[in-house]
Parts: structure tokens; sequence; C-alpha cells
């Protein structure tokens, strides 16, 4: 069984990263804000103070056919990154299409291409970290794979 405890997610842009956490029971998720990529960090340390969170899943954005390009070396670098801020487990979560998710979901509750640009990053967090959170109650194990 997977310990209790929020988790946060972690969609790594160039531009902007995309942050949601769960409940600590992991039963809702929540988008929670974007930091700036190239100042991500005090906001960061910020997130984890009032969150303390148990996990964090860092997208991984491989290609449609799986192979792994330069957008996901970048992720991989990132969570290597956080991995130095935070001591907790981290964890690479396969992201394929999270941020398409996302758009669909934005335009659907009725928001426009220029309101969901805001928000875009944020909620594809959640669509990953939905996806982490249903495969640690399918197998009680955390999701992804660990960072190498």
């Amino acid at each position: 069984m997977v310990e209790k405890g929020r988790r946060l997610a972690l969609d790594y842009g160039l531009v902007r990263i995309g942050v949601a956490v769960s409940d600590p029971e992991g039963l809702f998720v929540f988008p929670v804000t974007s930091l700036d990529s190239s100042d991500w960090e005090k906001e960061f340390s910020e997130l984890i103070a009032e969150y303390h969170p148990t996990a964090i899943y860092v997208g991984y954005p491989v290609t449609l056919t799986g192979n792994v390009g330069s957008a996901a070396n970048l992720a991989r670098d990132f969570a290597i990154e956080v991995s130095e801020k935070f001591p907790g487990p981290i964890r690479l979560i396969d992201e394929r299409l999270s941020t398409k998710s996302a758009a669909f979901l934005l335009r659907e509750s009725g928001k426009s291409e220029r309101e969901a640009r805001k928000e875009i990053d944020a909620v594809a967090a959640t669509v990953l970290l939905e996806q982490a959170l249903i495969t640690e109650k399918n197998t009680g194990l955390l999701a992804g794979s660990e960072i190498s």
C-alpha cells in the first residue's frame, strides 16, 4: 500500500512549469499555479513548505512512439534539479498528450484559447497527477520511474 500524503506534479516547459497537488488521501487533484521556468526555485520551496508532499511527479514527455527526445531529456534534467531541493521520491511519469487533454478540458469548460493559455500548464500537471494516482491505487506502488 502506498503511504498517505499529498503528491505534487510538475509539468516542465521551457517557459512555464505547471504545478498540481493532491489532497492527503489522493482522492482529488487541484491545479495550483504555473512557475516561471527561469526562476522557479524560490516559489518551489514555498510550495514544498505549504503542501509538504510525500512524492513529486515530473512529466516525462516521451514521443507518441515511446522514444526519448530532447524534451524528455530536459524534463529529466529538471527532475534531477528538483531532487537537489526535495529529499523525497521524485518520479518521471509519461505525460503523452497531457497538454492536449488539458486544452480539451479548458475548451469544454468554456475558456477561450487566450484564457486557457494562462492555465494550461497547471491543468496539464493535474492530468498527469491524476494518471499517477490511478496507477498508485491500482498497483499500490508509486507510478512512473525513478530519476537517474
